[in-house]
């Protein structure tokens, strides 16, 4: 199961559902606590424009059914807020600005460091504005995705801190009425903050504003009697919503079903007596929730060494299989290495068996799988997270070093596409786009561009096929209609032009040596005739063999064909060694680091590193047949010399020198 999963999104139900009313919720993201009800979003409002001279909208935070939230800045004050706005479509239901204006009171009757704190309202023609709080840290649904379930003394601290809150608001008369992690954001210091009243309601109000029978609230973390009838709301609805909250930061699922065995010990009973169906058993204040998470049992709980079963919550020994209070299996309390498949407990670092450093190397197989997946850069930012735990890691030093260097050609094709753009040349940009993408499959601007391209390019081969067929260029119109095929394989227009060009041109097939065919086809002729045929084809293959390696070996041009290859290696050693050094200025250069940056060479080629300090590296290539011998120092820069071949104590002289 997912995280998604475990969160459970579910209907966020208002006033009126189910009595025809389908009022949206707004949501606070892709994994709001809820999926909400929305209706399609409207236009984005571009960058700049505001509900005033004084606000400057600067991004876009979160977009609901009925409204859209953004970051902006206060010119006057110089500080930067939360935007929230209503969409113009809504202002037409007279519920949904009924809600706005319910929230923007609530809020602003309230003062308190853990609630979100309202700056402003404005109204611009049919248009409505609350400015709000920033938090920048999102939610505390996104910190359990990111983080899995919180330690006990961090619930019980955020426990506390919105149980304040609440209590705060039930002194001034206003019922939350959708308490969910999703509706807590947090400060910069993960302070948290409660927020989102639109469902608010005052006590004195209270029936006004709901429909008889309707349910209100977020599925698992709406109390029972809110679920039946959103009328039943009081103090208590809140403390069950707090409840559940708290169930899953400190479990990591929703409270679907609520299993206590999973709650921590030092939370079990706080939690349980908060999640009780009836009213009357739950806490019956917020302050009296506050109070039991700050002081009692959970306060003075000792610390124990162990694992807690996950049956019955019995403290065991780390290296026990079964749990000695309820005989449960504790099979989820250990893992197997990667590396040698020895099982470990879960709190050992290396394994005991082979030394394997078990966390960085399930990193690495994250990492791997990212890579095999299409995303490079969910890779690099594991390799990273692997290297600030082990500085030596070489493949993680590796691939970061090769992911730079797609990055490189990335940059490198992109601009090639532009200056193509430019000059007009459409054929070459819709290249460049499809070779970013098969280095960065996860790069959907450039997907993008490579399926918006396509029209047009069809069109053009199409034109220039039918140009070519009416000059007779046969050859070159049956080239351009493969490629409009290449781009649009059911083309009804290219197969049927294709179909009349293939009547005056077709593709030659492959060269079949002459002697090759007549024997292959083994037509009349006696076994003698063929055998003898074959003797005279062998003779000729093993006189072409002798001339060939005569030419090598006697002719002083052939060390051309050697030195060729030998500058291609070190042109890319050239492009390696700047890499290496940018990344890593205070490591040695090795041939094993070239090599791991995906270098490669033929094992007639030689490549000695005759000066390993990477403030002056030095490394030269030269083939065994070759004439010349190219130097390759820390810039890229390659210089050729005559080459000599040196003695053997030259070459113990020269440095580490390649297989």
């Amino acid at each position: 199961m997912d995280t998604q999963d475990k969160l459970d999104d579910q209907l966020t139900m208002v006033d009126g559902m189910g009595q025809g009313g389908n009022e949206p919720r707004e949501t606070g993201g892709a994994l709001d606590d809820a999926p909400t009800l929305v209706t399609e979003p409207s236009p984005d409002t571009p960058a700049g424009q505001s509900p005033s001279e004084r606000f400057e909208i600067l991004d876009e935070l979160g977009r609901g059914g009925m409204g859209v939230v953004y970051k902006a800045r206060d010119k006057k004050l110089g500080r930067i807020i939360a935007l929230k706005s209503l969409k113009p479509e809504s202002t037409a239901s007279g519920k949904a600005v009924e809600r706005f204006w319910r929230e923007a009171k609530a809020i602003a009757t309230l003062s308190h460091f853990n609630i979100v704190g309202i700056y402003d309202v404005l109204e611009q023609g049919q248009a409505l504005w609350i400015a709000m709080e920033y938090l920048p840290n999102g939610s505390l649904k996104d910190k359990v995705r990111r983080s899995g379930a919180l330690p006990a003394g961090q619930v019980a601290k955020i426990g506390r801190q919105l149980a304040d809150a609440v209590d705060h608001a039930h002194s001034r008369g206003i019922y939350h009425r959708d308490i969910k992690p999703g509706n807590v954001l947090l400060t910069e210091r993960d302070t948290p903050k409660l927020g989102d009243f639109g469902l608010a309601q005052e006590v004195s109000t209270a029936g006004d504003m709901t429909v008889q029978g309707a349910m209100m609230g977020t599925m698992y973390y709406a109390a029972p009697e809110q679920m039946a009838n959103g009328s039943n709301v009081d103090a208590r609805s809140d403390i069950y919503s707090l409840g559940a909250t708290l169930y899953m930061l400190a479990t990591g699922e929703a409270p679907r079903a609520i299993r206590p065995e999973r709650i921590p010990r030092e939370l079990r009973a706080i939690i349980s007596k908060c999640l009780e169906e009836h009213p009357d058993k739950r806490f019956q204040n917020a302050a009296e929730l506050s109070k039991a998470l700050s002081t009692g049992d959970f306060a003075q709980a000792p610390k124990k060494v162990g694992q807690a079963c996950p049956a019955c919550g019995h403290f065991n020994p780390e290296t026990l299989r079964y749990c000695q209070k309820c005989g449960g299996g504790l099979a989820a309390l250990f893992r197997k290495c990667p590396k040698c498949r020895a099982e470990n407990h879960v709190s050992v670092e290396f394994c005991g068996k082979c030394g394997e450093n078990i966390p960085v190397a399930l990193l690495a197989l994250k990492a791997r799988k990212a890579t095999a997946d299409g995303n490079p850069q969910a890779a690099a930012k594991t390799w990273k997270t692997i290297l600030s735990k082990d500085p030596e890691h070489t493949e993680a030093r590796a691939c970061l070093v090769r992911i730079v260097e797609n990055n490189r050609r990335i940059k490198e094709l992109a601009g090639e596409a532009r200056d193509a753009y430019k000059r007009g040349d459409k054929e070459s940009a819709y290249k460049c786009f499809c070779r970013i993408t098969e280095i960065d499959p996860t790069l959907e601007e450039a997907r993008t561009k490579c399926e918006s391209m396509k029209p047009g390019l069809v069109q053009q081969r199409m034109a220039r096929g039918r140009t070519f067929f009416s000059a007779k260029k046969y050859e070159q119109a049956y080239s351009q209609l493969q490629g409009v095929l290449d781009l649009d394989e059911f083309n009804r227009e290219a197969l049927d032009m294709l179909t009349t060009v293939s009547r005056f041109y077709r593709p030659s097939a492959p060269k079949v040596p002459k002697a090759t065919a007549h024997v292959s086809m083994g037509l009349s002729g006696s076994r003698r005739v063929n055998k003898k045929l074959m003797m005279i084809i062998a003779g000729g293959i093993v006189v072409i063999f002798f001339l060939i390696l005569m030419s090598f070996s006697g002719s002083g041009d052939s060390s051309v064909l050697f030195d060729k290859q030998a500058k291609s290696t070190a042109a890319r050693i050239a492009q390696s060694l700047k890499t290496l050094v940018s990344l890593q200025p205070d490591k040695p250069v090795t041939l094993g680091a070239i090599q791991s940056t995906g270098v490669q060479w033929a094992p007639v080629v030689s490549v000695l590193v005759s000066d390993p300090d990477p403030a002056h590296p030095r490394v030269m290539v030269v083939h065994a047949s070759g004439a010349h011998m190219y130097v390759v120092d820390g810039e890229g820069a390659i210089t050729e010399k005559p080459y000599e071949k040196p003695t053997p104590d030259q070459v113990s002289d020269l440095g580490e020198k390649s297989p």
